[in-house]
């Protein structure tokens, strides 16, 4: 799951492919998966 904020409203996207850092629990998307999201708005 991955949460945008656009134009003061935050939309929540489900299902985003993503590594989940095993000791901080982050997640880092692909650079290809963050055009698609930044394409969004």
């Amino acid at each position: 799951m991955n949460t945008v904020r656009h134009k003061g409203q935050i939309i929540v996207i489900d299902h985003v492919p993503a590594n989940i850092r095993s000791l901080c629990g982050d997640a880092l998307l692909k650079p290809d998966t963050v055009r698609k999201i930044e394409s969004l708005h």
